[in-house]
């Protein structure tokens, strides 16, 4: 008997085996789980935007944009299949009409790429011109940005100053009821209202 048993565990092993791996394949195809990450999963991620560009060619914006997701919820996907996906994003956003999105998806790209520069070439004109539209649109926030930061450091400092002054009046012994030759002086009196 202790023959059987022992010609049974490799065989039952292996079963366990095969059952979790099974179990991690099937737990890596539910939406929601992909933080499981196999080996393969970027090159899978490359292939399936190959597919979303496929779609958004066909006029099949939804499955474009579904599939696109998919991919940006691996938190590991490099910086090149980002811009990849953003821009394929923007562009179909951008082909539905929907400028606000496109330009969203346009702001996610140059935040990661601040370099990013589409071409004639690889875009539409129109698609083109939307990134450099929303490049000034950047600077410009910036620029304000950083000027609202300086005018601040100025009213900080312009209140400290006044504070430093105020400090400096006090303890001078200015504003102490004294003359210049230290005489004590009083307020001038009331002027006398009619009754």
């Amino acid at each position: 008997m202790t023959k059987l048993t022992m010609k049974k565990r490799p065989k039952v092993f292996i079963s366990y085996l095969i059952i979790a791996i099974l179990h991690l394949q099937v737990y890596t195809l539910i939406p929601g789980n992909s933080t499981v990450l196999l080996a393969g999963d970027q090159s899978d991620c490359s292939e399936k935007l190959d597919q979303a560009e496929e779609y958004y060619y066909d006029g099949e914006f939804e499955q474009t944009i579904m599939i696109v997701n998919l991919c940006l919820q691996d938190q590991s996907l490099p910086l090149d299949l980002q811009v990849r996906s953003y821009t394929i994003l923007a562009r179909t956003y951008l082909a539905t009409g929907d400028t606000s999105l496109t330009k969203d998806n346009i702001r996610i790209i140059l935040k990661l790429d601040p370099s990013y520069q589409p071409t004639i070439e690889q875009e539409t004109p129109r698609f083109v011109n939307l990134v450099e539209e929303v490049r000034k649109e950047v600077k410009q926030v910036a620029m304000t940005n950083e000027s609202s930061g300086i005018n601040k450091w100025l009213v900080i400092g312009a209140g400290g100053l006044a504070a430093a002054a105020i400090i400096a009046v006090v303890v001078s012994g200015s504003g102490n009821g004294d003359d210049q030759n230290g005489n004590k002086t009083s307020l001038p009196e009331p002027p006398n209202f009619p009754e």
